[in-house]
């Protein structure tokens, strides 16, 4: 695979604070950080995005975990906060006890797309503005300064 996943995000820096931060600073595949992470961020994000590489009627004929309940909205688009390619469904959830539960399921930021969701590419808005990007299959993040400054208090500690 070339490069264009990590050149992408180069074309979205604005929607980062002006100096994102690497989220690997975080160590948050190790499931005790991510854990941390997502208390952190959940009270602070107000949308949760989602890639989903097929058709939105796709999503919701496979969604095995209920998560369509927790929908807000979709987006068919070629770019992402992390990449410009192929057309994907961006899907955005509100940040409820369904969802919750659900990323809590996970084992760290990375462990998304399995067979049965087909999700992937966390990201965290704030008042429409990306806080968090992730890029699944490439493991890699990024977090706006604000957010990593509060996960840096919650981490450290």
């Amino acid at each position: 695979m070339n490069n264009k996943k990590r050149n992408g995000n180069k074309n979205k820096k604005e929607n980062l604070d002006e100096r994102p931060i690497d989220g690997d600073l975080f160590c948050l595949t190790n499931t005790t950080n991510y854990y941390k992470f997502l208390k952190v961020a959940l009270n602070y994000a107000d949308t949760i995005c989602l890639t989903f590489n097929g058709r939105y009627k796709e999503f919701i004929e496979l969604d095995r975990n209920s998560l369509a309940e927790s929908l807000k909205g979709h987006k068919i688009t070629n770019q992402t906060a992390v990449t410009i390619g192929p057309t994907v469904c961006l899907l955005y959830f509100r940040i409820d006890s369904n969802m919750r539960k659900w990323l809590n399921r996970k084992r760290h930021i990375y462990d998304f797309y399995s067979d049965e969701e087909w999700l992937e590419d966390l990201c965290l808005l704030k008042d429409e503005q990306v806080i968090f990007a992730s890029c699944t299959h490439e493991e890699f993040c990024y977090v706006d300064k604000k957010l990593a400054d509060m996960l840096g208090k919650m981490i450290d500690s």
